[in-house]
């Protein structure tokens, strides 16, 4: 929702509004109290409500918003930067603001006092990167180029990184040349939703059982974290993940042994990890195994 102008504006009020405030709403705003859901507010309704509410609190409001290049191409980014604008005119609110190098909100915003994500994190992702890849011995200094390739596309963005390196990591087990990986290096999008779309496209792309098993464990793994059951420790662990696909694991009439148990675990582990691109994977945690 917060990817679009109003879901930003709702999502800004809800954070906002005091129950003084949000008294002060019902009196005051036309058959307030009869609207059950944001379908019920018009974008007008919201936006006015937030700038009123912001002009009227008695003391100095910190906004921070994250993404703004993300926000959905349907709304694009001219409205959210009017937004953004005429916020930052009010005497008492101060933003904070993100995004990736989008020209636009480039062009717009790039004279206002800035940090570069990736001035900042540069030499960390290089140390990650030259530590993680085990490069050929054989021409070690266009080698070690390919390290610089990936900080310079990263823009800072440690989980890019992260995912990019188990994929240039495989080309080179599989002898791929320094040409080769560079080629693969430009194939990367250099933005993480363009990278999950790539990754998912790559994944079994002639296997559509494989895509429905990796769907199902994506969707295991979301619902449990909603659930209050698993929200102390928000992980899955595998043995949980394992019974959700063997039902006879469960049977009270003839429970598993641990060895089979453990066999249908480590199957399970595997099987995350080829179906699921890397997007999911198995971290050891004292004596378990959680998702």
């Amino acid at each position: 929702m917060q990817h679009n102008i109003k879901g930003l504006h709702c999502s800004l009020l809800y954070q906002l509004l005091s129950e003084e405030c949000s008294t002060h709403l019902l009196d005051t705003v036309s058959q307030a109290s009869s609207r059950d859901s944001d379908s019920d507010w018009s974008l007008n309704d919201v936006r006015k409500i937030l700038l009123d509410s912001l002009a009227s609190l008695p003391y100095t409001v910190c906004i921070f918003i994250d993404g703004l290049d993300e926000i959905s191409p349907k709304d694009g980014a001219t409205e959210l930067l009017q937004l953004v604008q005429t916020m930052r005119n009010l005497p008492n609110t101060k933003l904070c603001v993100s995004s990736r190098r989008q020209p636009q909100l480039q062009h717009h915003l790039g004279q206002h006092p800035m940090l570069r994500l990736q001035d900042l994190t540069a030499k960390d992702i290089f140390k990650v990167s030259r530590a993680s890849l085990r490069l050929p011995t054989a021409g070690d200094k266009d080698w070690a180029l390919v390290i610089n390739h990936i900080v310079d596309k990263s823009d800072g963005v440690f989980l890019w990184v992260r995912l990019v390196l188990k994929s240039v990591q495989s080309g080179i087990d599989n002898g791929d040349t320094f040409e080769e990986v560079q080629s693969r290096l430009d194939a990367f999008p250099s933005d993480l939703n363009g990278l999950y779309k790539d990754m998912w496209q790559r994944l079994n792309e002639d296997q559509h059982v494989y895509r429905q098993s990796a769907a199902l464990y994506f969707k295991l793994v979301l619902t449990a974290l909603d659930e209050c059951v698993f929200a102390i420790h928000q992980t899955l662990s595998f043995t949980e993940l394992t019974a959700a696909f063997h039902d006879d694991l469960l049977s009270r009439d003839a429970p598993p042994s641990a060895d089979v148990l453990r066999q249908k675990c480590e199957a399970t582990v595997t099987q995350v990890g080829i179906r699921c691109a890397g997007l999911l994977e198995a971290q050891e945690t004292g004596k378990t195994l959680e998702s």
